[in-house]
């Protein structure tokens, strides 16, 4: 799963409640070590550890959390810290794929639907992406 992308791999409502835990400022000690392996702390109703490592494409090679969550194999603390490395890292920034034909392919390939459901959750989070849809919508 790659850090650009690893949304299209997480079921809505635990996307939502990372987003909400990364932009609540709960990614906190993060530290990395050597071999690209990260590892820091998530707020929830307890502190809990995440770890993961991510190559120089910016894959997501592993990733684990002490939290009792086991529904899926990512929970909303992994969630944030993915949304942190992903908006610090350099392998990231430099890979090219931030750029706008990268992301263009990339969404291209996102079901509808879920292009939807992100735009409300983005919109639900920040009032100014809420007013842009709508002067979107009104050309």
């Amino acid at each position: 799963m790659k850090l650009l992308t690893f949304e299209e791999n997480i079921r809505n409502v635990i996307l939502k409640r990372g987003m909400t835990y990364y932009r609540e400022g709960r990614v906190d000690n993060v530290v990395e070590m050597p071999g690209n392996r990260f590892a820091g702390v998530v707020a929830g109703s307890e502190v809990y550890e995440v770890d993961c490592k991510v190559d120089s494409s910016g894959v997501i090679l592993y990733s684990y959390c002490t939290c009792p969550y086991d529904l899926s194999s990512v929970c909303k603390h992994e969630v944030a810290f993915y949304l942190y490395l992903r908006n610090t890292l350099e392998v990231v920034k430099d890979s090219g794929e931030k750029d706008g034909a990268g992301m263009r392919r990339v969404l291209l390939d996102v079901p509808k639907s879920e292009l939807v459901d992100l735009l409300m959750l983005l919109a639900d989070e920040d009032d100014e992406i809420l007013l842009e849809i709508h002067r979107f919508l009104e050309r």
